[in-house]
């Protein structure tokens, strides 16, 4: 009975045997088949490729990540500093008083009024004695004489007239005509000062009102410069440049 037993196992092992090694037999033969049918690119590189050239020409080459170069920064342009400024003031008026050439006009305009004054007067003079004869009973009223004096005294008297309304106009043309040379010469002498000795600007300044003037709103409406320190004030200067 043991030997029955000890016989069935054997043919068992050996049954088994068998079949193993038949499943190992189809494996190997359905993987040939497959790597036949499947194309190479399918399949991917070989891991370990037998060419060394081959190897070296298939394995891709590693790019080195770029290296970017530090960019310098923009540094914020310097601004230039901004040109001190250089200001002055003149009092015009004041400088018109003290130019020497003022002064020289103001002779001459003086001396000029007096002459024509004592024209006037001398016609005044003259139509006076003439009036005097011809009120007078020397002379008839029929006379040649009277006749003679009467047109000369018309004409004195148109005469005196003429000049008297005239000369005004006459002489407020000259000061204006000399008032404007002056003032050319201050403003270039003012220009000259200030280019020499780098100044921005020149201002002119108005002198103190005067409450008594009857124009003293128009000069409070025409006034521009309202305050400026003592040091700025180069009037003095102005005046030593134009008298030299």
């Amino acid at each position: 009975m043991k030997a029955k037993i000890k016989l069935v196992t054997i043919c068992l092992v050996i049954i088994m045997f068998c079949f193993a090694g038949q499943g190992w037999l189809v494996d190997q033969a359905w993987a040939q088949e497959s790597e036949e049918d499947v194309p190479p690119s399918l399949l991917g590189p070989e891991l370990f490729p037998t060419d060394p050239a081959e190897a070296e020409k298939e394995t891709p080459a590693v790019e080195e990540p770029a290296v970017e170069e530090p960019v310098a920064e923009e540094l914020p342009a310097q601004e230039a500093p901004a040109a001190s400024l250089k200001i002055g003031v003149v009092n015009v008026a004041r400088v018109f008083k003290q130019y020497k050439k003022t002064r020289e006009f103001e002779a001459l305009l003086e001396n000029e009024t007096k002459k024509e004054q004592l024209k006037l007067k001398d016609i005044e003079e003259k139509v006076k004695t003439l009036r005097e004869e011809l009120d007078s009973d020397v002379m008839s009223p029929d006379s040649p004489l009277r006749r003679t004096k009467t047109e000369e005294l018309m004409v004195l008297q148109s005469r005196w007239e003429y000049l008297a309304k005239n000369w005004s106009k006459w002489m407020q043309m000259k000061v204006n005509k000399h008032t404007v040379q002056i003032y050319n010469e201050i403003r270039e002498v003012i220009e000259q000062h200030g280019k020499d000795n780098d100044f921005t600007f020149i201002l002119k300044v108005d002198p103190t009102l005067d409450k008594n003037r009857d124009n003293s709103t128009e000069e409070i409406n025409f006034r521009v410069l309202l305050y400026y320190a003592p040091s700025v004030d180069i009037t003095g200067e102005i005046i030593k440049v134009l008298n030299q």
